[in-house]
């Protein structure tokens, strides 16, 4: 699966005639980016549910009235610069906490210095600011690519209204794919004689808070296949399927990929054994040559194919470690010396989990030509006891003649 989303704001954050949604607590927060910076609806006193106590004194915040929450993820790494303004009809003065940089959202409301009860980490605050102004400048020095930040933003004044938060600075830059960003799951790779079809569905990382009838383009290996204003598309064909849409309420057009295969496991022909030249000890077999046969009447080419000494791998594993397997099949030589079983994986190229086994033999003909040695002669001693002793071995260089001796 591979994701791609196209910026088309990278800094300047755009103000829409549009007012999103805000999340009253640390677990609900809403993914905010480059060109999502609001207006927002604050929580105050006409808002169902808010949270008019809030927590109490956190860091800097001597209060913390009907907060909201935000989570963001740097796109582009480095520093960046936020400005954050509160318009309401009375007091807009509004107040914010930051924290951060962490590598995912797990567990993350639960590590937040000066919030999370029992927390006794490092202090992750960065920034924090309870003056009584209604405008705020929220500032990461050093953002890395992938790292999340979490932002809580109160409202002192607890008067209805609205606020922005806008990047105005800086040299990195948000990623929009927690927000605007589409996803197709993971590849859908089937080994199966039966299942010939699926159903793609395309989901947003977060769910629109406009209202819309997004038009999503379906591409397969780059190719327009189809549009639908649904999420949803059956697909029979093998590849590299895409989709293209723009998030209801976002500027920036989202991109995903998965690969689709439909496979079955390989039907292979038994291969048959290779044999050594005779008097050879020391063959060099191609153990790829059996490949054709032992696949046809499919394409070698629609398939990957190991070599393995042993039917397991670490661990008791069926044979698939890859780095197990014979580094140079097409020149391999037992050793030691002897008849070998030579155990085969076949996996489907689109498919590498669809795989069956085979085996064969590599027989090795070591005959020998031996040279008839002249035959050893001895005079009793004065026991004159009929029995004399003989060193055979010294006839070991003739008999072997030509051939190496260290092969025997």
């Amino acid at each position: 699966m591979k994701k791609i989303l196209h910026f088309f704001i990278i800094i300047t954050l755009l103000t829409f005639n549009q007012i999103y949604s805000q999340s009253p607590t640390c677990d609900t927060a809403s993914g905010i980016c480059s060109g999502q910076g609001g207006p927002y609806n604050n929580t105050n006193t006409t808002t169902p549910g808010g949270n008019a106590a809030g927590y109490g004194q956190v860091n800097c915040l001597f209060s913390t009235p009907y907060p909201a929450w935000f989570y963001m993820q740097v796109g582009t790494s480095g520093s960046m610069d936020f400005t954050l303004i509160q318009t309401t009809s009375g007091n807009s003065d509004v107040d914010f906490a930051l924290w951060g940089p962490f590598n995912s959202l797990n567990n993350v409301c639960d590590n937040l210095s000066g919030f999370s009860p029992g927390y006794t980490g490092p202090v992750n605050l960065v920034d924090c600011s309870y003056s009584g102004s209604a405008t705020e400048n929220i500032n990461i020095t050093n953002g890395v690519h992938g790292e999340y930040y979490i932002l809580l933003v109160t409202n002192f004044g607890q008067q209805p209204g609205t606020y922005t938060i806008n990047q105005t600075g800086g040299t990195g830059s948000l990623s929009c794919d927690i927000v605007c960003g589409v996803d197709l799951g993971p590849d859908e790779l089937y080994c199966s004689t039966t299942i010939n079809n699926t159903t793609l569905t395309a989901t947003f990382n977060q769910e629109p808070t406009l209202a819309g009838t997004p038009t999503y383009e379906w591409y397969l290996d780059g190719v327009l296949q189809t549009t639908t204003t649904t999420n949803t598309l059956n697909v029979t064909q093998n590849g590299t399927w895409e989709v293209r849409v723009v998030r209801p309420g976002c500027s920036d057009l989202a991109i995903d990929q998965i690969e689709v295969a439909f496979t079955s496991e390989p039907v292979l022909n038994t291969p048959v054994d290779l044999i050594g030249p005779n008097n050879d000890c020391s063959p060099v077999f191609d153990l790829t040559s059996v490949i054709p046969a032992m696949l046809s009447p499919a394409s070698p080419s629609d398939f990957d194919v190991y070599f393995y000494l042993s039917l397991f791998g670490p661990g008791g594993s069926l044979a698939g470690n890859y780095a197990s397997a014979i580094p140079n099949p097409t020149a391999f030589t037992p050793n030691p010396v002897g008849n070998t079983t030579i155990y085969v994986r076949v996996e489907n190229d689109l498919n590498p989990t669809c795989a069956e086994f085979t085996e064969f033999q590599v027989i090795v003909n070591c005959g020998i030509v031996i040279v008839q040695p002249s035959d050893l002669y001895a005079c009793d001693d004065i026991s004159n006891d009929g029995f004399e002793i003989f060193d055979l071995t010294s006839q070991s260089a003739t008999v072997l003649g030509t051939n190496n001796p260290s092969n025997y």
